[in-house]
């Protein structure tokens, strides 16, 4: 199943387009009935390093991460949307913090610079 996402990194915020395994949510204590987890197939940038010990030797290797039902979204617009919501917090975050002062251009700018990255076969 195709869904979004989006992702912040150092270069700024990007909305990832990412194949998904949904695992169900039944037997999970705590989960309504509408909650999931969902197992990040690709892009493979969304594994995480794990590893282990066998007979003596350590082992080295990457898996999919799972993430909850809130973290994806149905369409691009929608991550679009929560994007934008997401660099309007920084900034306003930042100048509580830190009282670093922004205009309006500066929100807009880093709104612009926004990039999709789409799920390559």
């Amino acid at each position: 199943m195709k869904k979004f996402t989006v992702q912040t990194i150092k270069s700024g915020v990007s909305i990832v387009e990412v194949e998904l395994e949904i695992l169900s949510g039944i037997c999970e204590p705590g989960f309504q009935p509408i909650e999931w987890k969902a197992r990040i197939i690709k892009p493979d940038t969304f594994h995480m390093k794990r590893e282990r010990t066998v007979d003596g030797k350590r082992e080295v290797f990457y898996e999919p991460d799972i993430w909850c039902w809130h973290a994806f979204y149905d369409t691009k617009e929608d991550a679009r949307v929560a994007a934008t919501k997401l660099v309007e917090q920084q900034f306003a975050f930042n100048l509580r913090k830190y009282s670093t002062t922004y205009t309006d251009t500066d929100v807009t700018a880093a709104i612009t610079t926004i990039m999709f990255v789409p799920l390559t076969a």
